[in-house]
């Protein structure tokens, strides 16, 4: 309903905006502006690293628990174990199994919402930065390549370029360190 609405309003926009004698439509690949740049490919490859370690750190606890598994199995076929110790190990594996699936779950979901966050502010970014493009050549409309229903944009208009090196300049210069500042009254 929302790209609807959307889609609604940018046509009305350029329809209005071509009635205008200057109008300047513009328009920018947010998903290729946001996979492009160099934050974005960092965050892409930082992200695939994490979930690698994860998936290992987790693989490694899997074949623990299934090492343990086995040697269980081992004792129990032996007749190793009596009636009171077989079942405080199978409960204790059962536990094991149970703890390592939720430990997945929520380690595989925090790397995804952080992802996510990450991901956010990212697109927040390479909007603003689109959006100052786009005042700095007087543009009455910018239209996000991947939202709108345009069908065919001219690449003279298609600033995804401009914005990706704007950014990765932006994202090359040293970070500022925060300074705070406290106030005695």
């Amino acid at each position: 309903m929302k790209k609807i609405f959307l889609s609604l309003v940018a046509t009305t926009l350029v329809s209005a905006s071509l009635y205008s004698s200057d109008a300047t439509i513009l328009a920018f690949d947010k998903k290729q502006a946001i996979h492009s740049c160099k934050e974005g490919k960092e965050l892409s490859e930082t992200f695939k690293k994490k979930k690698e370690n994860l998936d290992k750190e987790l693989q490694d606890k899997a074949n623990k628990i299934k090492t343990e598994g086995e040697a269980f199995e081992k004792q129990a076929r032996a007749n190793l174990l009596t009636p009171e110790a077989f079942f405080q190990k199978q409960n204790d594996l059962n536990k094991k199994m149970k703890d390592f699936e939720r430990t997945s779950t929520a380690k595989n979901e925090d790397l995804q919402a952080d992802l996510e966050s990450k991901a956010n502010l990212l697109t927040m970014k390479m909007e603003e930065i689109a959006r100052e493009v786009s005042k700095s050549k007087n543009a009455k409309v910018l239209l996000d390549l991947q939202a709108g229903p345009a069908l065919y944009i001219s690449a003279d208009i298609d600033i995804t370029d401009e914005v990706i090196t704007k950014a990765d300049s932006e994202h090359s210069k040293p970070k500022k360190a925060a300074t705070t500042t406290s106030s005695n009254n």
